[in-house]
């Protein structure tokens, strides 16, 4: 079965889980073939739910029988640090990592407690030598940004 078909099939019932296909992808090696599906949602995403949501994907795929060949099915999400559309930053809220187009302070990379917006700039609380500072970052200088663990 072609990818661009077995992604028409899978996409319905991830859908209907709540969760978006990322990608699908075929890999082999040597001693295996894997079927690589990797999923996103809003809600943080558990090792339970990834549970839940292979068994029903594993029952499609044997209804769908997409390969004459024995593979393993790889299904994982996106992670903790999972991008960040740039169009939903301005709404987004918690710990990021943001990259500059144009750097603030000197530096394009910083991590920090996202806030609420402040006209056109992106509220950032940021942490230096154990002291808040708030950083006001135009949004439209930002080219990359992710969540990102605080440790």
């Amino acid at each position: 079965m072609e990818i661009e078909e077995l992604k028409e099939n899978i996409r319905p019932l991830l859908e209907n889980s709540g969760y978006d296909l990322v990608s699908l992808n075929w890999y082999k090696t040597k001693s295996e073939k894997r079927l690589e599906i990797v999923v996103d949602r809003e809600d943080p995403i558990s090792l339970n739910d990834l549970e839940a949501l292979s068994g029903k994907i594993s029952d499609l795929l044997d209804r769908l029988d997409p390969s004459e060949e024995s593979y393993l099915l790889d299904l994982s999400s996106l992670g903790a640090e999972k991008p960040i559309p740039l169009d939903k930053l301005p709404a987004t809220r918690g710990y990021v990592h943001l990259h500059l187009s144009h750097p603030y302070e000197g530096k394009n990379d910083l991590e920090g407690e996202l806030g609420e917006m402040e006209g056109e700039n992106l509220v950032l609380i940021t942490f230096e030598k154990g002291r808040k500072k708030k950083a006001l970052i135009p949004v439209n200088t930002v080219d990359k940004a992710r969540r990102a663990v605080k440790f």
